[in-house]
């Protein structure tokens, strides 16, 4: 399920990094974890939507099946762990028990 993602004109070089992004994840082994931190407003949100995009409409489809986008603010806690486990969940659920 591809939901068409709809960006303003890059203004700030996000597109090129995104790209340099993708790169470096095809060529990470398997199991790999990448962090992109930076002060807010900074275009950390942006840069993923980018990766997103550029992901499911090109030749780098095969490096991502599924995107988990986790607001851990709305659980009223810092916690990320339990924002992470509970949209892993959802999604195994979703995949093995569909009509549950």
């Amino acid at each position: 399920m591809t939901n068409e993602i709809s960006l303003p004109n890059d203004a700030l070089g996000h597109d090129e990094f995104a790209k340099s992004i993708i790169n470096m994840i095809s060529n990470l082994p398997s199991g790999s974890v990448i962090s992109i931190q930076g002060p807010w407003g900074h275009g950390k949100t942006d840069t993923l939507k980018r990766i997103e995009k550029e992901i499911n409409s090109s030749e780098h489809s095969q490096i991502l099946t599924q995107t988990l986008w986790i607001n851990p603010w709305q659980y009223g806690k810092t916690d990320l762990l339990t924002p992470l486990v509970i949209q892993i969940s959802e999604l195994l659920q979703d995949h093995y028990c569909p009509n549950v």
